[in-house]
C-alpha cells in the first residue's frame, strides 16, 4: 500500500466532483441516474460521467460508480447495458451490494474492479475471506468498527484493500440491515429510497425525542492510527450534500492526511465545513468507546457552528456577543421551547453594533443586535448554519470536454488503397478505401501525419493513442503522399464505424439471458415467522447467549432451524458454539440460515457435517436470477432461499416466471413476518442515560415507543439494540 491512503470524496453532482478533485480528493464515488443507493442525489448521466472521466484522467484521479442497491429481475437488461458502458469507459471500480451484480460483472465484465459496499455489512475476517475468493478487490467496512478491529482485519487480509468511512452522517442501523423505511413506508433503503426513519421523532419514556438520530462521524483524531492500520482508502460520506461540503471536507482531510495540519487545529479549521453541514460530532465507534452518547435527541439535522448566546431580545431582534464572524445574508438558527425544541431559521437582513450603527458584518468578540422573525429566548444558543461567503461559482459541465477511449490503430498502405484497423476488447475493426497513393514531392514524416490526423477524432468516443504504419508501397515511409481530403474521409469513415458499433453495444458480446428454473412453491413455503427461536422475543436469529437452549430452536418436519445472527463481533466464539451444538446433536438435523458473507465463508466447513443443510435467509438478498444462481452454485445442501424481504409479490413473480419443477425453492416471505426495523451496535439504554450505563446493568431491556398511531418495541440485549413493530 502507498504511504498515503486514498482520499475518497462524495460526488452527488458534477460540481461536487470537480470541487472535491480541486481540493485534494484522489477519487470520487458517484451514482448513475439508476441503481444508486442515494436516488435523491442529482447523480450522473453518461454524458456528465464522460466529461468527468476526461478531467479525472488528465489529473491523475479516479472514479468509482455506486451500484450499491438490490436489483430486481426486470432491471437486469438495463443494468447490463449500463455496465457495458462503464466497462467501455474503463471506470476505476464499481461498488456493489447485490451478489447477483457481482456474478453478472464477473461473468461479462471481468476487467472492472469490484468493491463490496458497506451495504453488505462486512465486519469479520471470514466475511472478507469469502469476498476475496469471489474476486472482490476492495471491501468497504461497516462503520461500526474500531481502529483496533480494523487493524486485525487488515492483518488477516494483507492483499485486500480496506475502505473506511472517516467523516459524515451515520446510520443508526447497520447499513444493509435496516428495514425501517422499506417496511413502514415501502421505500427501501436497499433500493436507494431511504426515508430517514431514524431522523424522525418518537414518543417514549415520558418524553418525545429523536432517539435514533445519530451524531456525525469525525475521525480527525484517528487519521494516523488508521494509516498505520493499513487502511487503503479514507472515505467521506455526503452524496446528498452540497459542492461546498465536498470541497471543504476534501481540503480539510487532505491536509490532515498529508500532515500539513494537526488534529488539535480541527475546531478552528473546520468552521467553514461545519457551517455548510454538520451535526454534533462523534468518534465513538472508530475510537472503540462504545459507551458514549452517539445520538442527538433534540434535533436531527444541521446545526452548523455556535455564533453566540442571546443576552437580550424582543419580538423583532436579539443581542449577542459573537463567537464567530456573522454577516448580512448569512443563515442563523435558534430554538424555542416546545414538546420538541422548534428550530427558527432565517437569513440575516439587518445587523447593528452596540452603538446602533448599521453594519454588514462583524468579527468574533463584537456585540451586535440582529433582526429576527420572532423573539429568541434569552440564554438560547444561536447557530450559524450558512455563510454567503461560501456561495461558490457554479460549474458548467458542458465546458469540460468528453472523454475519448484511446486505441492503437494500424494503417496499412498499398499502391492502390489504405486500410485502417484497430483491436478493441479482443475484436478487430477495419475500414478499407481505394484511393490514389503517390510519391511525395518532398520528404515528410508520414507516420506523424497519420498520428496527428487520427488523434483529431472530433466528437467520436475514440481517439488514437498509438499508430502503426505498414508500408506495402514502393516508396519509403517518408515519401508517401495521399491527398489530405482522402485521408480525412478515411478517418471519418473509420471513427463512424467504431462509434456505430459502440452505440449498438457490439463492443461487448451481448450476454445471454440468465434463465433459471425455480420451483413454484411459494404457497407451500416455510413462513419466516415460524423460524423465530422461542424465548428470543421478536429477535429472529440465534444469539447463543446465556438464555439459549437447543430446545428453543423451531422444529419443522423433524428438522431444527437455526437462523444465524448477521452481526458478529466475536465470530469465532459464535462458530465454536454452533459447531458444538451440531456435534453434540448428531442425531438432529440442523438447517442453518445464512445472513451475512461471514456465514457464506463458513459453508465449506459446516457442509461437511451430515446433519447440516442450509437456507438463504433475509439478511442476504435473493432478488434476481443472478443472485439466485450465485447462491445455488456455491451452497451445497441448500434447501431453499427466501426472496428479498422488501420485494413485492409482482417482483417475486417476475423471478419465478420460468416453469418447471427443478432447482432450489424460492419462498416469498410476505406480510405475516415482521422483521427487525433497526439493528444497531449503539446501546439504546446507554443513550437514554446520556451516554452512561446504569448501575448493575442487566444488559437486558425492553422499551415501548409510539409515533402517531404506530407502536414499536425496543429490545436491548448485550448492548445490541433492535427496533420492532409492536403487534
Amino acid at each position: 500500500m502507498k504511504d498515503k491512503p486514498e482520499l475518497l470524496s462524495p460526488a452527488g453532482s458534477f460540481e461536487s466532483a470537480i470541487y472535491a478533485f480541486k481540493n485534494g480528493a484522489d477519487a470520487v464515488y458517484l451514482g448513475l441516474k439508476e441503481f444508486s443507493a442515494r436516488s435523491s442525489a442529482v447523480n450522473f448521466s453518461f454524458d456528465e460521467l464522460s466529461r468527468l472521466k476526461r478531467f479525472a484522467q488528465e489529473n491523475g484521479k479516479k472514479i468509482y460508480i455506486t451500484i450499491n442497491t438490490v436489483i430486481t429481475e426486470p432491471e437486469i437488461q438495463s443494468l447490463l447495458k449500463a455496465a457495458a458502458e462503464l466497462d467501455f469507459m474503463e471506470i476505476d471500480g464499481i461498488i456493489i451490494q447485490d451478489f447477483g451484480i457481482l456474478s453478472l460483472l464477473k461473468k461479462y465484465f471481468p476487467e472492472i474492479p469490484v468493491h463490496a459496499s458497506t451495504q453488505m455489512a462486512v465486519h469479520t475476517i471470514e466475511g472478507i475471506s469469502f469476498l476475496s475468493k469471489e474476486g472482490i478487490s476492495r471491501t468497504i467496512l461497516s462503520r461500526e468498527l474500531s481502529v483496533k478491529e480494523i487493524r486485525n482485519l487488515k492483518k488477516a487480509h494483507k492483499d485486500m484493500e480496506l475502505e473506511v468511512f472517516i467523516h459524515g452522517a451515520l446510520c443508526y442501523s447497520f447499513s444493509g440491515l435496516c428495514f425501517a423505511s422499506g417496511v413502514l413506508l415501502k421505500r427501501s433503503a436497499n433500493r436507494g429510497d431511504c426515508a430517514g426513519i431514524c431522523r424522525t421523532w418518537f414518543n417514549g419514556e415520558g418524553r418525545k425525542g429523536f432517539f435514533f438520530s445519530m451524531k456525525d462521524l469525525a475521525s480527525y483524531k484517528h487519521i494516523e492510527e488508521l494509516k498505520k492500520a493499513g487502511v487503503s482508502s479514507f472515505k467521506i460520506e455526503g452524496r446528498m450534500k452540497s459542492p461546498q461540503y465536498a470541497g471543504l471536507s476534501a481540503d480539510l482531510y487532505r491536509n490532515l492526511i498529508d500532515g500539513k495540519t494537526r488534529p488539535e487545529n480541527w475546531n478552528s479549521l473546520s468552521a467553514p465545513l461545519q457551517t455548510t453541514f454538520s451535526r454534533p460530532y462523534t468518534d465513538n465507534w472508530i475510537s472503540g468507546n462504545f459507551k458514549s452518547m452517539i445520538t442527538c435527541h433534540d434535533y436531527p439535522s444541521h446545526t452548523g457552528i455556535e455564533a453566540g448566546t442571546v443576552s437580550s431580545s424582543d419580538s423583532t431582534s436579539f443581542t449577542l456577543k459573537l463567537l464567530t464572524d456573522v454577516s448580512v445574508r448569512d443563515g442563523l438558527m435558534f430554538f424555542v421551547p416546545d414538546d420538541l425544541p422548534r428550530a427558527v431559521k432565517f437569513g440575516v437582513k439587518k445587523m447593528f453594533t452596540r452603538e446602533g450603527r448599521a453594519v454588514t458584518g462583524e468579527k468574533p468578540g463584537k456585540t451586535v443586535t440582529i433582526s429576527a422573525p420572532e423573539q429568541a429566548p434569552v440564554s438560547a444558543p444561536v447557530y450559524k448554519i450558512s455563510s454567503h461567503k461560501l456561495n461558490w461559482p457554479g460549474i458548467n459541465e458542458k465546458a469540460f470536454p468528453l472523454w475519448q477511449k484511446e486505441i492503437s490503430i494500424t494503417v496499412t498502405v498499398t499502391s492502390k488503397d489504405i486500410t485502417v484497423s484497430a483491436s478493441c476488447r479482443g475484436r478487430e475493426y477495419l475500414v478499407s478505401k481505394i484511393l490514389p497513393v503517390e510519391k511525395a514531392r518532398s520528404r515528410n514524416d508520414f507516420k506523424k501525419i497519420l498520428l496527428d490526423l487520427f488523434q483529431s477524432s472530433g466528437d467520436s468516443a475514440f481517439t488514437c493513442g498509438k499508430i502503426r504504419l505498414i508500408n506495402q508501397t514502393d516508396f519509403d515511409d517518408n515519401s508517401i503522399f495521399i491527398p489530405p481530403k482522402e485521408l480525412k474521409s478515411t478517418r471519418r469513415a473509420f471513427f463512424d464505424r467504431l462509434d456505430s458499433l459502440s452505440a449498438q453495444g457490439s463492443m461487448t458480446p451481448p450476454p445471454k439471458r440468465n434463465t433459471v428454473r425455480l420451483k413454484r412453491e411459494h404457497s407451500r413455503g416455510i413462513p419466516r415467522g415460524k423460524l423465530v427461536p422461542e424465548g428470543n422475543g421478536k429477535i429472529p436469529f440465534v444469539l447463543f447467549d446465556s438464555e439459549f437452549s437447543q430446545n428453543s430452536l423451531p422444529v419443522i418436519a423433524g428438522k431444527r432451524y437455526v437462523p444465524l445472527m448477521p452481526v458478529l463481533f466475536n465470530s469465532q466464539a459464535y462458530l465454536k458454539q454452533l459447531v458444538n451444538m451440531i456435534e453434540s446433536g448428531s442425531t438432529i438435523h440442523f438447517v442453518l440460515g445464512l445472513n451475512n458473507p461471514t456465514h457464506l465463508e463458513w459453508v465449506s466447513k459446516l457442509s461437511q457435517y451430515e446433519n447440516v443443510s442450509f437456507f438463504v435467509d433475509y439478511g442476504l438478498y435473493t432478488a434476481n436470477s443472478y443472485a439466485y444462481r450465485f447462491f445455488t452454485e456455491r451452497i451445497p445442501k441448500l434447501e431453499f432461499c427466501y426472496f428479498w424481504i422488501e420485494g413485492s409479490w409482482e417482483e417475486y413473480l417476475s423471478l419465478i416466471q420460468s416453469t418447471g419443477d427443478t432447482g432450489v425453492p424460492l419462498y416469498f416471505i410476505g406480510q405475516s413476518f415482521a422483521p427487525h426495523l433497526f439493528l444497531s451496535r449503539g446501546c439504546y439504554t446507554n443513550n437514554l442515560n446520556g451516554g452512561t450505563c446504569p448501575a448493575s446493568c442487566s444488559r437486558r431491556f425492553t422499551y415501548s415507543l409510539t409515533q402517531g398511531s404506530r407502536k414499536y418495541q425496543v429490545v436491548v440485549k448485550d448492548c445490541i439494540t433492535w427496533l420492532f413493530n409492536k403487534a
